[in-house]
């Protein structure tokens, strides 16, 4: 159910040292350093299950409305 999310390695240079990042393909965030990634995925998938739940209860309250 959840779409593939593909992860590209970024660099960025910088005049004291190279901060190894990643862009998240869902949203084109650029998130230095990469570990943030994961966390930044997790409120991808928290927010897309708010929305179902919140579609899923629109559907719901439609239904209901057409019996009437």
């Amino acid at each position: 159910m959840e779409a593939a999310i593909r992860v590209r390695s970024h660099e960025s240079r910088s005049t004291s040292e190279t901060l190894n990042g990643a862009v998240c393909r869902h949203c084109g965030a650029k998130l230095y350093p990469k570990k943030l990634l994961k966390a930044h995925l997790t409120r991808h998938r928290v927010l897309q299950r708010w929305f179902s739940g919140e579609l899923r209860k629109l559907r719901d309250t439609m239904a209901r409305m057409r019996y009437i």
